[in-house]
């Protein structure tokens, strides 16, 4: 079976439901993270590493659903190894549902936190390299510099894929089928 002819909206539907489903033992980590949240600007440097645990936390939880789903899945499909069925659950859906998801994080933390964009883009082109452009000269009203267009920016330059489905379709077009 290819993969592309999997019931993606069902399992990502699935994935959706039990992540944002919560033991009552695990709200007191969501309510901690929202408060965090709202105060990143002002919070002493020992609250943003508890901001990022959490995070991270809940990063590990996404991942470990949809590696869960998807092996569940493929456990029914045929009678190849459990081994390689695993292997095309992590390369195809945890690993660029991975890519994604820090993305947004990385995204939300330097928005929430109000770092300017054009602060960013002086860490990127001093630590990476990459001089990350956030405004688009010679045009009269000068789009605003957004955090997400220099990530994405940076992305691009650093040959890193900017979607799952892009690195989806170049596994898919290197392996063709699901073994």
């Amino acid at each position: 079976m290819r993969w592309s002819d999997l019931p993606h909206h069902r399992l990502s539907s699935e994935i959706a439901q039990t992540v944002a489903y919560r033991f009552p033992q695990e709200a007191h980590c969501e309510f901690q993270l929202r408060e965090l949240t709202a105060r990143l600007p002002e919070l002493r440097e020992e609250d943003h590493s508890e901001y990022v645990r959490l995070v991270s936390a809940e990063i590990n939880r996404e991942l470990r659903i949809c590696r869960d789903t998807y092996r569940r899945f493929l456990a029914t499909l045929n009678s190849k190894s459990r081994t390689a069925k695993w292997e095309v659950a992590l390369n195809f859906a945890v690993a660029p549902r991975a890519s994604e998801r820090l993305q947004q994080e990385i995204c939300a933390y330097l928005r929430d936190t109000k770092v300017k964009p054009t602060i960013v883009e002086f860490f990127l082109a001093d630590n990476a390299g990459v001089l990350v452009p956030f405004g688009e000269p010679g045009v009269k009203t000068p789009k605003e510099p957004s955090i997400e267009d220099g990530y994405l920016f940076l992305r691009a330059q650093l040959g890193i894929p900017e979607s799952k489905k892009a690195v989806q379709e170049r596994i898919i077009h290197r392996r063709g089928t699901i073994r």
